[in-house]
């Protein structure tokens, strides 16, 4: 398992494409906690498709409850990497790195909070969210 999976979690992890979507990352403890003081740079990277137009990054902060929320739109039915990077002594590491997966809207089912992803085999969903 990728460490990252262990240190944060990122909702909803499945979302329609084309619509705006606010998306947290949690720390999961202590340990992999965000600084409030500190600002991070996010980056919104297609899996398949990796041209720099595509790219999306941007400033954040940690909020109040030490999570990470930004708003985007992603287009298309893709995957996605979500980088958070820290500056420290002018140099920049990446954090963490977590999957994200844009649908179609016929794909994504709401139920509630629950996010269903529908897969295309004829007999299986699996619960993302």
């Amino acid at each position: 398992m990728i460490p990252d999976l262990l240190n944060y979690s990122i909702t909803p992890i499945a979302f329609p494409a084309e619509k705006e979507i606010e998306f947290t990352i949690r720390p999961l403890g202590d340990h992999a906690a965000f600084r409030r003081d500190e600002e991070y740079t996010l980056q919104l990277l297609p899996i398949d498709d990796c041209d720099s137009k595509d790219i999306q990054t941007m400033a954040v902060t940690a909020a109040e409850d030490g999570c990470i929320r930004f708003k985007t739109v992603l287009h298309g039915e893709k995957e996605y990497y979500a980088r958070i990077l820290h500056t420290k002594d002018g140099k920049q590491k990446r954090l963490l790195k977590l999957s994200l997966r844009s649908q179609t809207p016929f794909a994504v089912i709401y139920m509630g909070k629950r996010t269903i992803l529908r897969s295309f085999s004829q007999h299986s969903i699996m619960p993302l969210g």
